[in-house]
């Protein structure tokens, strides 16, 4: 997923919130409690102008409240209610920049109550938001916030906006903050959220953050192959190896995201120069069956690499009865892992479970991650899911290779 990729999807995460077309009981405001007052100066147009903005004559609302503005020595009281009054009038007209000065000054006038005061913020940031003051946005939400801290909504408007203004690693933060409370409370985290994450990381070039990003989008989008393309990609180029790039080619392959004809060439090769021809021969016909392979200017290059790797295969078949009579009496593992990761690539699960077991059980192995990762990998083969996830659970002592057990117990 390329940069351009991830910015549309977070602008299609960034719809912008709906606004309010009405926000006060006129009416209500109009019949002050008995230790407010009001005179009849101020009180007459206001009624006018109450009249008028329920017949959506918002201009001659306006034109009653300005009368009530005449007024000298008004109450705060009053000023509050010729606040109310232009907000409506002003969201009626579609003016927002002057409706949100109407509801900023009705925050401030220390009359609304706070469950007002609540209700008038969240209709000032989405004013502010839709006008694309982003900033006030984001100032007026924190101060919403700061009065209702469960409000995740609020909270990704606050990112959202963040986001718009360029501010990636504010953002970021506050996503990071949003998601780790979602999951505190035993809440799911959206994946909307965490595209805003991801694109903030790719903008700033930081490769631990893209793949935080990416690793958490896995687990909440399973099924979005880009991800899990651009996650395997991210996990490979820092753990470059010929080991880590089979076993990134076998995710692929389990997640169905090996997609070019360079994918399956590149599969089939280290699959030959790491002595397991199978995973070699599965590439290679999968290339084929897509006529992705053994077509165009390349065709040679692939009639070519597909001999190898039947030729590789035809001396893996050959050899490996004899490294299996050579395991039963060995004192040591590795010989059954020599024989666990034949019948792996060749797809025979049940008999790889039994050789990778036999080769732990005895240990002294080279790498003892891998072969549990392996093991893993034809528990699942077999069917056996609960018994793949203990394996791969059970993968410790190498830090690639136990965040690769945690990418194929997500992929399963």
């Amino acid at each position: 997923m390329n940069g351009k990729q991830l910015v549309a999807l977070v602008m299609v995460a960034l719809a912008g919130p709906v606004l309010a077309t009405a926000v006060v009981d006129t009416g209500a405001a109009l019949a002050a409690p008995k230790q407010q007052k009001m005179s009849e100066k101020v009180g007459k147009p206001l009624q006018a102008a109450q009249e008028a903005i329920a017949a959506k004559d918002f201009n001659k609302a306006l034109q009653k409240i300005e009368e009530a503005k005449a007024v000298e020595k008004r109450t705060p009281y009053e000023n509050y209610v010729i606040s109310q009054f232009e907000a409506n009038s002003y969201l009626g007209l579609k003016q927002y920049d002057k409706a949100a000065r109407a509801f900023q000054a009705t925050i401030d006038s220390g009359i609304a109550a706070p469950e007002e005061v609540t209700t008038l913020r969240r209709n000032l940031i989405q004013i502010y938001y839709s006008l694309k003051n982003y900033n006030a946005a984001v100032q007026t939400a924190q101060q919403y916030l700061a009065q209702n801290p469960g409000d995740t909504d609020m909270q990704v408007l606050v990112a959202q906006s963040q986001f718009l203004q360029g501010k990636c690693g504010e953002a970021g933060a506050t996503v990071k903050r949003l998601a780790d409370s979602a999951r505190a409370a035993g809440k799911p985290v959206k994946e909307e959220w965490l595209q805003i994450q991801l694109s903030c990381a790719h903008k700033a070039k930081d490769a631990n953050s893209m793949r935080d990003a990416l690793e958490q989008l896995v687990r909440v989008a399973p099924s979005n192959k880009d991800y899990w393309r651009d996650l395997i990609n991210a996990f490979r180029a820092t753990n470059a190896s010929d080991a880590m790039n089979l076993e990134s080619f076998r995710l692929m392959e389990r997640l169905g995201t090996l997609s070019t004809a360079d994918d399956y060439m590149e599969m089939a090769q280290v699959a030959v120069l790491l002595g397991v021809p199978g995973d070699g021969q599965r590439a290679i016909k999968q290339g084929y069956d897509k006529k992705l392979l053994g077509v165009g200017n390349d065709a040679g290059r692939h009639e070519r690499l597909k001999k190898t790797v039947d030729d590789a295969a035809v001396v893996d078949k050959k050899e490996t009865p004899a490294i299996e009579k050579e395991a039963a009496t060995a004192k040591t593992g590795e010989k059954d892992i020599v024989v666990g990761e034949f019948y792996l690539s060749y797809g025979q699960f049940d008999k790889a479970v039994t050789a990778f077991q036999s080769g732990l059980k005895k240990g002294g192995l080279k790498n003892p991650a891998a072969a549990q990762l392996h093991l893993g990998q034809a528990l699942l083969g077999a069917g056996k899911k609960a018994e793949a996830d203990a394996a791969f659970k059970a993968v410790k002592g190498d830090a690639a290779y136990e965040k690769l057990a945690t990418y194929w117990m997500i992929a399963s």
